[in-house]
């Protein structure tokens, strides 16, 4: 009795933590939180902010500008203007958490997202300006005081320009570089580790000794992410038409199998693996349901993937766009990150045309995106493709994942003729 009574008299209010705002001297910054949306920055670079240096309304005093660099890329970020973050619905504070006083300090964070731009690029592109804008004068020169013979000729250069400029901007940026200066060309190996760095990857071990270690979960989804989706109501369900009517993307043969096996599985229930395939649904019906209006209209965005966690939405706004935007590489990058999910959900074993018709892409580009994973094809036996729901007839390729990660070599051009 008595250690129960002492338990009883034990000071209730330390179970919880207090929250307070800390003492920050005027003239002092408060820190800055920033998104990289694609490409990361190695952790030796330095980013330094920038404000107005003289007295101005307080909402322009708030306005901050980042830039870091490297020797070949330019960082940029702002909190304002057109390259600010959109669709920020909240304040965001920075805490430190005090064990021993049970006390979280937090302080408002200002948020800006950064952009990237190549450093050869950009002088390359300053150039190509001045020399258009020369031609554009010495054109409008020509036809305003030419004689017809000139006349006829600057409209002739004018009808055949469009082929050129499109035929150019079909060039890669190295064969760009190679009537400029030759010597500057990188070798083969520098090409190769490029193309590694550049495809948008979740964080990977080129080393790893087994597949499990090749790709890091936490890179595709967060912990917190994971927790904040509620599977109660899923694992309710008996019927596949119950458990498509609770997922936002609801065609996908290969989640709607994997779902039904657990839940029709004995014994406790795998509510990680549940809640990976639910998220897994999520970034399909954002690859596919989501259209490029949806993703600045946060009622729209919400509808198409059927009200999600606020957090998943910021979390698939921070990894797939750029201020709003989904460029190209933020295209394949949605794709790159499905693949490694099902992937990690199907022993490191999937099959590239399965995948493909849940997400209605050609079966070609589903065996590029799992090439440049790592994966190598093999030829599916014919029990494997049952399993797979196919015909065992169909020669069937399956896509494995083989470690240590070797990704494809470079293409060193055609035959010679």
């Amino acid at each position: 009795m008595g250690k129960r009574k002492h338990s009883e008299t034990e000071d209730k209010s330390s179970k919880f933590t207090s929250i307070v705002s800390a003492n920050i001297p005027e003239r002092t910054e408060s820190p800055i939180l920033a998104t990289f949306p694609g490409t990361q920055p190695s952790s030796e670079t330095t980013f330094t902010p920038f404000k107005r240096n003289y007295e101005t309304s307080a909402a322009k005093a708030d306005e901050r500008v980042v830039i870091g660099e490297t020797d070949k890329v330019l960082f940029t970020g702002s909190n304002f203007g057109e390259d600010s973050p959109r669709g920020l619905h909240c304040k965001y504070y920075l805490g430190v958490y005090s064990k021993k006083n049970q006390q979280v300090t937090v302080t408002p964070a200002r948020v800006l997202s950064m952009r990237r731009s190549v450093k050869a690029l950009t002088n390359a592109n300053n150039e190509a300006i001045n020399n258009k804008s020369f031609k554009l004068q010495r054109a409008n020169l020509g036809m305003a005081f030419g004689t017809a013979k000139a006349i006829k000729q600057l409209r002739d250069e004018e009808r055949n320009k469009v082929d050129a400029e499109e035929m150019l901007d079909e060039l890669s940026d190295v064969q760009r570089q190679v009537g400029v200066n030759t010597v500057n060309l990188p070798s083969q190996a520098s090409l190769r580790e490029q193309v590694k760095s550049s495809l948008p990857l979740p964080s990977f071990d080129i080393n790893a000794d087994s597949p499990e270690n090749a790709y890091d979960l936490n890179s595709v989804v967060t912990p917190d992410e994971l927790n904040s989706i509620d599977v109660k109501e899923l694992l309710k369900e008996d019927s596949l038409e119950g458990v498509q009517n609770l997922l936002p993307f609801s065609r996908s043969n290969f989640i709607n199998t994997k779902i039904m096996q657990i839940i029709n599985s004995t014994g406790k229930k795998d509510r990680h693996r549940l809640r990976l395939l639910v998220y897994l649904s999520y970034l399909m019906a954002y690859h596919s349901r989501v259209r490029r209006g949806d993703l600045a209209n946060r009622e729209r965005l919400l509808s198409a993937l059927n009200n999600p966690p606020a957090i998943i939405v910021q979390g698939l706004t921070d990894r797939f766009t750029e201020n709003s935007h989904r460029t190209p590489i933020m295209a394949d990058k949605i794709l790159f990150y499905i693949m490694v999910l099902t992937l990690m959900l199907s022993d490191f074993k999937v099959f590239p045309e399965a995948i493909a018709r849940d997400l209605s892409l050609k079966a070609s580009k589903a065996q590029t995106l799992l090439r440049n994973l790592g994966c190598k094809m093999e030829k599916a036996t014919a029990e494997e493709a049952n399993i797979a729901g196919v015909d065992p007839k169909a020669n069937l390729k399956k896509a494995v994942l083989v470690v240590p990660l070797t990704f494809p070599e470079l293409s060193k051009g055609g035959k010679a003729k």
